[in-house]
């Protein structure tokens, strides 16, 4: 996905209609996600952050600074607590959604991480890199827990 016009557009599926057009990232955004209770959109740019939208007021809630390429994937724990981020700058990172600040770097990926996930229980965070590994980390402890490879 790429938003090159740096917007996030919200669209009501049932009538097919373009209900806002959110501004505020300065360069192209390459991914969304929605939290699970639908109060929220996430989105991740070329310019550099994670930004927060609340969906019902559809305005800019949250800046989430400190990736230092851009932000190639975003999602979100099912109890709406933490956002997670991955970069073109190799690192994995934790956002208390709550508080909106960071919550930890998770590094070891030595190429761009071009995926990040969640198990469903939010026990686990599962990232995907051009470095060819898959990373499991605990989400509680912010600490790596293993490591697969090609």
């Amino acid at each position: 996905m790429n938003s090159p016009d740096k917007t996030v557009r919200v669209w009501n599926l049932e009538n097919k209609r373009q209900e806002a057009v959110l501004e505020g990232h300065i360069s192209s955004i390459f991914c969304v996600a929605i939290t699970s209770d639908g109060k929220f959109i996430v989105s991740g740019s070329d310019d550099d952050t994670v930004r927060v939208w609340n969906i019902k007021f559809k305005r800019h809630e949250a800046i989430l600074e400190g990736h230092t390429r851009k932000v190639t994937c975003v999602t979100n724990t099912s109890d709406h607590r933490f956002i997670v981020s991955g970069s073109d700058d190799h690192t994995v990172r934790v956002w208390n959604i709550q508080v909106k600040h960071q919550e930890a770097i998770l590094k070891g990926h030595t190429q761009k991480v071009i995926s990040v996930a969640i198990t469903s229980n939010d026990k686990f965070i599962v990232s995907c890199s051009l470095d060819y590994t898959v990373k499991v980390w605990r989400l509680k402890k912010k600490t790596q827990e293993t490591a697969l490879a090609n």
